[in-house]
């Protein structure tokens, strides 16, 4: 398939046109799959740093701050 074809395929979609979404956006399905993972996100307390900028220096700072508390650290 061509580029040009692609995209018109795409275009002729017409998501943007619709009215209501799709798709139900919640985290109903992660849910799901962590419970039948054993809920792993319970099994240790953890911390995540977003967003554009110092997310290098933050994770640094907040690892120097937890291995000074004596505990076990990971970057």
């Amino acid at each position: 398939m061509s580029y040009e074809r692609a995209v018109a395929r795409i275009y002729a979609l017409g998501h943007e046109l619709a009215q209501t979404p799709s798709h139900k956006f919640d985290l109903a399905h992660m849910r799901v799959l962590l419970a039948a993972l054993g809920e792993p996100h319970k099994r240790f307390p953890g911390v995540l740093i977003a967003g554009t900028n110092g997310k290098g220096s933050t994770a640094a700072t907040l690892a120097a701050i937890g291995n000074a508390a004596g505990l076990r650290v990971a970057l």
